[in-house]
């Protein structure tokens, strides 16, 4: 199967942003152009042919692409792309038909699934119709008989009418047919149409079924109000279909996404404690790649750039990533850094979209980074977070049997990072019903385990595995608030680990921001931040959010973890480091005043 994909026109509703671009490469909020997204999505499912029709700026369209490894190209230019329309592109691609196609425009977003669920039909000829989905006024939309599709159009009312996006899966036989009746109108001087209008001509013989897209995700971006909506919504469903595996056997999984992406050679990142692992160094040695290693446990900015330069000198294509929070951060890192040159100052480029294998396997429960788009890194003995959609792992394997040997502390700080960073979700500015719900589910496992699993029980490895994925999910939506801004420099400056470290700061946070409920700064006011207090009370099995706290004290007493120790010259080093950004996602304003304030009762000053 191969793809077809119009991309002539002028986009001149993109006012500025095509004056001198065309608009497939006009770009989402997270960096990646629209034309790099739909071709990393149709390679991701086994298309490697593409053809793609090109107006103004044709040479930017193959320079961007020249940079995409692994597809093959062909380019047929609308010299007349000014006074023809679609029609007329697809006529000069006439002979380049030789088997079944995906046909879409190019100014299309959409998700995984959709492809997934194109390509894995048996059905030779499918359209896609938004069953569910409000008819627009100015875009297409389809008649459909019999669950077949029967006329395309801008301008069909009634019933049996839906939204329809110009995206078809098409045998070779139907496209002919098509063609035949574009090669038609062509002839008879009908340039300035839809290549749809000759498409209709033929839907009767062309028996074209329906794919209902109404739970997936594809709009067109026609104008900046178009990109600003897309934008907002696409993240959330690109978090959903990222990839996750449970499994022990790592290495035969690791080995099968290799030979189904065709990556030809992966850098290996991994923690220094997997060289006791025998299983791991076997896979090691039969993966025979480029290995990074060499990185602290909060990784250096330098250390990033060391293994961003084996990467480079090893020509690698990808990243796997098996290791603790750090480890991961360390290979997203790199892989945000990959297309840049290690001799200029990296760590305030504005971050591009990366399209980048990376695979991730976690060996402690805690973070969730396998499952997030933020990695964090010290530059200059300063916390930096790196924040970029690409910096999702494309495929996460979750393999318990590494929390067996896990150190007690360890097992204590990890988890208690997993439980702060579910409630810090829930309560958020950000928060969203999904990520609520991610929390939830999160918070009532490790509710119901963590005191086996601080024990040393490991009857329940893959339930903290699980709540760990899931806080990570969680967090991926909503960002941190003010207990992780607070505990960044408690770990520095103490020792505390940084699962320890946040938990000290959460009650007395929570504290403060029940008895200062009147600074509210969630949009959604002080109700809405009450009711989402009484929520998690519902869940700690408080009576409401007043009593809530006893709660989180009480639990964070079980795991019986020392108080660092802190004087007034470490506070006001504290009160100084606190990241403003942060703050900003926490549903009650925090004053430099009420920093120190809450400080000073974590620590009984």
């Amino acid at each position: 199967m191969k793809a077809f994909i119009f991309n002539s026109g002028i986009g001149s509703r993109m006012k500025h942003l095509t004056k001198n671009s065309p608009k497939a490469l006009v770009k989402l909020s997270n960096g990646e152009t629209i034309l790099g997204r739909q071709i990393r999505i149709l390679k991701d499912y086994g298309i490697k042919e593409f053809i793609i029709t090109t107006g103004p700026f044709e040479q930017k369209i193959k320079d961007f692409t020249s940079n995409i490894k692994g597809i093959e190209i062909t380019y047929v230019k609308n010299e007349i792309y000014d006074k023809t329309n679609s029609i007329y592109s697809l006529y000069l691609a006439r002979d380049l038909f030789d088997e079944e196609f995906i046909v879409l425009h190019g100014d299309l977003v959409f998700n995984k699934e959709i492809i997934k669920k194109l390509i894995d039909s048996n059905k030779p000829n499918i359209g896609l119709i938004g069953k569910t989905v409000p008819l627009p006024d100015k875009d297409f939309k389809g008649l459909v008989v019999n669950d077949k599709l029967k006329q395309i159009s801008v301008d069909l009312y009634g019933e049996n009418i839906y939204a329809l996006q110009p995206m078809y899966k098409m045998s070779k036989d139907t496209i002919h047919l098509w063609l035949n009746k574009v090669v038609e109108m062509v002839t008879n001087k009908t340039l300035n149409v839809y290549a749809e209008n000759a498409l209709n001509d033929v839907l009767d013989e062309s028996n074209i079924s329906i794919l209902d897209y109404s739970n997936e995700y594809i709009d067109e971006v026609d104008n900046l109000e178009d990109l600003d909506r897309v934008s907002k919504i696409i993240g959330g469903f690109d978090y959903n279909d990222q990839e996750i595996k449970i499994d022990s056997d790592y290495s035969t999984i690791i080995n099968q996404y290799i030979k189904r992406h065709n990556l030809k050679k992966p850098l290996l990142v991994h923690g220094k404690h997997l060289l006791s692992d025998s299983y791991f160094l076997e896979f090691k040695t039969k993966l025979g790649c480029p290995t990074f290693c060499d990185y602290s446990p909060n990784p250096l900015y330098e250390e990033v750039i060391n293994g961003l330069n084996v990467f480079n000198q090893e020509n690698c294509d990808s990243i796997i990533a098996i290791g603790g929070g750090s480890c991961i951060d360390v290979a997203k890192a790199i892989k945000l850094y990959s297309p840049y040159d290690t001799n200029q100052e990296l760590i305030n480029t504005k971050s591009e979209y990366v399209d980048l294998k990376l695979i991730a396997l976690p060996t402690t429960a805690g973070t969730g980074t396998e499952s997030t788009r933020y990695s964090v890194i010290y530059y200059n003995n300063e916390k930096q977070s790196l924040v970029n959609d690409s910096l999702l792992p494309d495929f996460v394997i979750l393999n318990s049997e590494f929390l067996n040997n896990l150190p007690i502390y360890q097992r204590k700080s990890t988890i208690l990072d997993a439980l702060c960073q579910s409630i810090e979700a829930f309560w958020s500015v950000n928060s969203t019903r999904e990520s609520k719900e991610y929390s939830k589910v999160a918070i009532k496992i490790i509710l119901t385990v963590y005191k086996r699993y601080i024990n040393g029980n490991n009857d329940s490895l893959d339930l903290i595995m699980k709540a760990s994925n899931l806080a990570g999910k969680a967090i991926n939506i909503t960002q941190t608030t003010a207990p992780h801004a607070m505990s960044y420099r408690i770990t520095s400056l103490t020792g505390a680990s940084h699962g320890h470290a946040v938990s000290l700061c959460l009650p007395e946070v929570y504290s403060y921001m029940i008895e200062n409920i009147d600074k509210t700064i969630d949009p959604r006011g002080v109700q809405h931040v009450k009711e989402t207090f009484n929520e998690l009370a519902n869940i700690f099995g408080a009576s409401n959010y007043n009593q809530l706290n006893n709660q989180f004290k009480k639990i964070f007493d079980n795991f019986h973890v020392e108080m660092p120790k802190v004087n007034d010259e470490l506070i006001f080093k504290l009160v100084d480091s606190v990241n403003q950004t942060r703050l900003k996602n926490n549903p009650v304003k925090l004053s430099k005043d009420a920093i120190e304030k809450i400080y000073r009762r974590i620590f009984n000053l």
